[in-house]
């Protein structure tokens, strides 16, 4: 949503921690509505920032039973399938969720990167001609719950298990000044990762007989264990591979086990029929071990071999604490939100190779504001500005990012970064009988610090020094439209063009990258009855790197078929 992929599920205004997936796993009989909010409330972490989908779900006083199945199709080995089923009886629910799901990618790319030293600066050119992803994310879910007047309890847990696969092969050039080694390589690079997640999820709302009050719980635990390895297959262009000492072939190993703890306790009070007060307060705790080997292949005996020595132990706790505050409400035309929350971080990293620990402690303000003024009763002009600090991506990549034989760099690493991300965006809405959509201008500003990581044969330590700071700036205009061309038929079509700015400064040196993005999507959706759907969804994309002047066209299209085969109510 406005070029922020960081979007928040809720259904019936409970937050969904185990995923967007949840999505695609209910059956769309059993939705009333779904209400769109750019720009939410200081409630939300940075899940939030890109915005909010709320499904509201059909209330049903009979007993029902309901299943949904889909399958879907793709151009670049796109394939996907999922079952959703559905049980009430009186104040009880059970669900049950079963997804498979195979996102494949083939796209060519072109990449510049500088490493900057104290003492020397390290370029990688590379040109990949293939570049091929195979993405697997199953799970099983299951779910239950009891709604009663003035109390709703909702349990689900989910096992899923994860994997990706990708290969990319073609040339990079290696070069360093002031050395002045040039070297051009035949490379491929191939990415492995098998991970397997247990979540449970418990929320329950208690709602007095007085309707203005409300409050409401939410407890999440996850458990997440798995392998990834990162392996590189090298050779100078002007040697055939397989003489010795030409090819090399190097792997990175990592093993993690991960523990991921949150508590969420929210207060609601309705002033009137027009304002509401929410303040609350959560906790996020994260404990992650990764084990890193790297090990080298021996091609006369077709193995690879690891050294003991290099094995790395990098033990991540991060724990956030906040408390937040907003007032929302709407006088005649106008609609507002404002609020604030406060968070405090704290961080520990121990390497064990090198005996290196990184602590810090970090407590910061986030503000949040948004509003709508209806201009006609189908014209609605609203704007919006928030500010979050993204919590760090579970997916560990590498520890550290291998630039030469004393250097590595923190530049990219999950473990190691916390980010601020700051969005606005401007834009109107309008509506008819048979046509809606938007258009905006949005902003988004991305900064994060990284730390330099220096290593000899003996040592392995950071330098302590958080000065390289590196900024993604984001902009563009976005326009969506709906069209429902007949009773049985709708058309969508979104567009979006946007900049993208990298720029990294370390000491007394910046470098800069700039880009030109569009993508557009034309989804056809056919309905068959009450119980078929088939949509046809179509995307074309690229990219422009003004500096290295290269772009990247992405065209794909989905074929998805869903059938409810069950749908029966039973009178009480």
């Amino acid at each position: 949503m406005r070029g922020n992929s960081n979007v928040a599920v809720l259904i019936n205004g409970r937050q969904q921690t185990i995923g967007q997936s949840v999505l695609s796993t209910l059956p769309a009989a059993s939705i009333e509505r779904i209400e769109i909010i750019s720009n939410p409330s200081s409630k939300y972490q940075s899940e939030g920032t890109g915005g909010i989908i709320n499904i509201i779900l059909k209330k049903n006083k009979k007993d029902n039973v309901s299943a949904l199945a889909s399958v879907k199709a793709g151009t670049a080995r796109k394939y996907a399938a999922n079952l959703n089923a559905f049980y009430s009886k009186g104040i009880y629910n059970f669900n049950l969720q079963l997804m498979y799901n195979n996102m494949g990618l083939l796209r060519n790319s072109y990449r510049n990167r500088y490493f900057y030293f104290p003492d020397s600066t390290v370029h990688f050119r590379d040109d990949y001609k293939n570049r091929r992803y195979k993405n697997f994310d199953n799970f099983i879910g299951a779910g239950s719950g009891i709604n009663l007047k003035n109390f709703e309890v909702f349990a689900n847990f989910r096992y899923g298990l994860f994997e990706l696969n990708k290969v990319k092969t073609g040339f990079q050039t290696r070069s360093s000044d002031p050395e002045s080694i040039y070297e051009d390589y035949w490379n491929q690079s191939t990415t492995k990762i098998h991970w397997n997640y247990f979540e449970t999820e418990v929320t329950m709302k208690l709602k007095p007989n007085n309707q203005r009050h409300l409050v409401e719980l939410l407890l999440y635990r996850s458990h997440e264990i798995g392998k990834d390895s990162y392996s590189i297959h090298s050779h100078p262009q002007n040697n055939p591979p397989g003489e010795t000492g030409t090819d090399e072939k190097i792997t990175t190993d990592q093993t993690g086990n991960y523990h991921i703890y949150q508590g969420l306790l929210d207060y609601t009070f309705n002033i009137n029929k027009s304002n509401t007060i929410e303040a609350g307060a959560s906790f996020k705790s994260v404990d992650r071990v990764n084990i890193f080997n790297k090990g080298l292949y021996n091609f006369e005996r077709r193995a690879w071999e690891y050294n003991p020595a290099l094995e790395n132990k990098v033990d991540n706790t991060h724990t956030l604490f906040s408390g937040y505050f907003s007032f929302k409400g709407q006088a005649g035309r106008f609609s507002y939100q404002a609020g604030l929350r406060g968070e405090q971080e704290e961080r520990g990293i121990l390497i064990s190779y090198g005996d290196s620990t990184i602590n810090f402690s970090d407590f910061d303000w986030f503000p949040s504001a948004s509003f709508s003024y209806e201009l006609s009763q189908k014209l609605k002009l609203v704007s919006s500005f928030g500010k979050r600090k993204q919590v760090p991506k579970l997916w560990a990549v590498v520890p550290f990012t291998y630039v030469d034989d004393k250097n590595f760099s923190t530049s990219g690493n999950p473990l190691l970064r916390s980010e601020i991300a700051m969005k606005g965006e401007i834009g109107v809405e309008y509506e008819s009988d048979r046509f809606s959509g938007s258009l905006s201008y949005f902003y988004n500003d991305f900064a994060n610090s990284t730390m330099l990581v220096q290593a000899t044969t003996s040592e392995f330590k950071s330098s302590g020094n958080w000065s390289n700071i590196r900024k993604h700036v984001k902009q563009g205009c976005e326009a969506g439209n709906k069209i429902m061309a007949s009773k049985h038929i709708t058309v969508s079509l979104n567009a979006s063009v946007f900049s993208n700015h990298f720029a990294s400064q370390f000491e007394n040196k910046t470098f800069n990258n700039k880009a030109i993005s569009w993508t557009s999507s034309l989804v056809f959706d056919f309905s068959f009855g009450k119980s078929a759907r088939l949509q046809v969804y179509n995307v074309y994309e690229s990219k422009y790197a003004m500096l290295q002047g290269y772009y990247t066209p992405l065209l794909l299209t989905n074929l998805s078929y869903s059938h409810s085969f069950l749908n029966k109510s039973i009178v009480v």
